[in-house]
Parts: structure tokens; C-alpha cells; sequence
């Protein structure tokens, strides 16, 4: 078994085989006090800004300085959220029967949007919440429910203008019904991540054995929340769809069984998401490798919080529908796990 230093090692020659490029030289950098971080960020991103896949690329790594990449079995985007804590989606660190990947196979990249100059940093622990759960169903495929992740570091952070952490919002579970800061802001929200600059469903077999597995470059865009109702009305009317031309001789009739139970298994995936939705043409998306990345609010004068994490999102095909679910903040639970380290606001 590797040890954490050797496990970071392997990680940064891994990120330095796919760019051709070496970690930097780490200077010691005095902390910004929250005032002065937050008069050097942009209140809102350029208005030409889309989503991660024909996203806006990010080439100031002051821009946003929470944003930390996971590697190890699985490849996610995560968020930095205090000196000792990232936090991400559960999915991205599950192990399966409700564990986590031992913390010596995951490293941590952080300080930079170009991840050949991202600092590694080891883990010490991961925390998946009880409630955690993945399951196939036969009707709408992958559910994930309390889909978050905490991440204890095995060395605190030291913070410099390249790497804040990010304020987690109270308001998360009335973002998803379109109230609160959210509703204030138009509903606009960011989202960003090192995932997939092409969907994945329109890739070729080629292009996925060819394409880089790890973006080198942070993507970032605009979405808008999208009322759960809406969301869930959605999601079922694109499933009855494809049931539809999977099985055509025995489609869903209007007020069958079927049916309810169909928008049933939907309503029971969404309870404790959050939806988004790219409604503005050129149409934009999350994609693999985003997972676990945050669903941010921009509140003016350099101010952001976080309100959920990348869940997931159908498909992203020809003609389906553009939206993704994020996780609601548990703040209890991150609150606890953190030992009142990490609390909302």
C-alpha cells in the first residue's frame, strides 16, 4: 500500500504526463482578509459566459479560487470550503456498501484553474453521509439521494489571492423552489468544473479513446433554476418518451399505473435536489467530470455562496432536455462532520 506522499507523487506525475508540465514553486503567501479578497473578484461573470461543455474558459486563477479537482478512482470537481475541508458529491468517492475509497487513493488540486499548476494535497479522511445511497431503477436508470461527500486534508491550507474558500448558503433548499437570494437574483446561477468539453452522448467511440480524460483548463457558465415541479414534469415527460420508443407496443397511457408510478420515481429522486436548466441558445451543459462541482449565486460586491453540488442530469443527446440536479447543502450534517469548522450562512 502507497503512503499519502507517495500517493501525491504518483498524482502529480499523472497530471504532468497528461500536460507536459511541472508543479509550481509554492511561495508562502499571507492570507487576504475576507474585505480584501472580495473587493479582487468580479461581481458577475462576463455576460458571453456558457456552460462547462462550450463553457467559458477560466484563465485567472483569482477568478474563482475555491474551485479544487479531485483525482483517484474516480475524477470529479470540488469545492474548497474552509482550511481543513473540500467538500463534493458522494458518487465521486464511493466505494460501494455505503464506504469510501480508502483516503490515500484520492489527492486534492487546488490554487490554480490550469490544473498543471495546481498544488496536490493529500487526504486524511472522507466522509459520506449515512443517508447515502446509488441504486439502479428500471425506470429512470441511476437515482442518487444525499449525494455529498466531506473531505478532511491531511495538512491545512494555506490562503493567498489564488485560493479561498467559498461560503455555503442556508438557503439552499429554498433555492430549489425558486425563493429566496435565488429568487432576488433572477434565478441566475454559476456553475463550474474540469469535466468533458463535449457531450458525452453525441461522442464518437474514437473521440472518447482519443480525447483527454482530464481537462487541463477550468470551464465555467450561466444557468437558471428551474422550479422542481417543473423540473420533475420535465424529466417525466422526457422518460414517458424514450419508454415510449423502447417499447412501442406498450407505451404509457395517459392515467395509467404506470404512469403514476413513473412521476412517483421521479418525485422521490428530486426531493432533495436543487434543478438547473440552460434555456438561453448557444444551449450549454454539465458533463462528466463536473460531478461534485458547485452550484454557485454570485450576491454583489465580490460576495458568492454555494447553494448544492453536481448530482447528475440526463443524457445530454440529441433533442433532451438541458437540465442538471444538484444536491441541497446538508449544513447539519457538514456543521457536525466538521466540528463546527464549516457552518452556513
Amino acid at each position: 500500500m502507497f503512503s499519502s506522499a507517495s500517493i501525491v507523487l504518483i498524482s502529480v506525475l499523472i497530471v504532468k504526463d497528461v500536460f507536459s508540465s511541472s508543479p509550481p514553486e509554492i511561495d508562502n503567501v499571507l492570507p487576504l482578509s475576507p474585505d480584501e479578497f472580495a473587493s479582487q473578484l468580479p461581481e458577475e461573470p462576463p455576460t458571453d459566459a456558457q456552460l462547462v461543455y462550450r463553457g467559458e474558459t477560466v484563465m485567472l486563477d483569482t477568478y474563482l479560487p475555491w474551485m479544487a479537482f479531485i483525482l483517484g478512482p474516480s475524477i470529479c470537481t470540488a469545492t474548497v470550503i474552509s482550511r481543513n475541508y473540500v467538500l463534493s458529491a458522494g458518487h465521486c468517492v464511493n466505494a460501494g456498501g455505503g464506504k469510501a475509497y480508502p483516503s490515500e487513493s484520492v489527492t486534492i488540486f487546488v490554487g490554480s484553474a490550469n490544473l498543471s499548476n495546481a498544488i496536490p494535497h493529500a487526504v486524511e479522511r472522507i466522509m459520506l453521509r449515512s443517508e447515502y445511497a446509488d441504486r439502479y431503477d428500471d425506470y429512470i436508470g441511476s437515482v442518487t439521494m444525499a449525494d455529498m461527500a466531506l473531505l478532511k486534508l491531511s495538512v491545512p491550507l494555506n490562503f493567498s489571492e489564488t485560493l479561498q474558500p467559498i461560503g455555503l448558503s442556508k438557503e439552499s433548499a429554498a433555492s430549489a423552489a425558486g425563493e429566496g437570494l435565488a429568487k432576488a437574483k433572477q434565478g441566475e446561477v454559476v456553475v463550474a468544473g474540469w469535466g468533458n468539453t463535449k457531450p458525452h452522448c453525441e461522442s464518437s467511440p474514437i473521440w472518447k479513446l482519443t480525447h483527454p480524460k482530464i481537462p487541463e483548463q477550468l470551464q465555467f457558465g450561466r444557468e437558471r433554476l428551474f422550479p422542481i415541479d417543473e423540473c420533475v414534469d420535465l424529466e417525466f415527460r422526457w422518460y414517458k418518451e424514450q419508454m415510449a420508443r423502447k417499447n412501442a407496443t406498450n407505451a404509457f397511457k395517459d392515467g395509467s399505473w404506470k404512469e403514476r408510478e413513473l412521476k412517483r420515481r421521479i418525485l422521490a429522486k428530486m426531493a432533495d435536489k436543487i434543478c438547473v436548466i440552460s434555456d438561453k441558445e448557444p444551449h450549454t451543459v454539465v458533463e462528466s467530470g463536473d460531478s461534485g462541482g458547485p452550484l454557485l449565486l454570485a450576491l454583489g460586491q465580490g460576495q458568492w455562496v454555494q447553494l448544492g453540488t453536481l448530482t447528475g442530469g440526463p443524457c445530454h443527446g440529441k433533442d433532451a432536455p438541458l437540465h442538471d440536479y444538484y444536491t441541497q447543502i446538508d449544513c447539519e450534517w457538514i456543521a457536525i462532520q466538521s466540528d463546527e469548522e464549516v457552518t452556513c450562512r
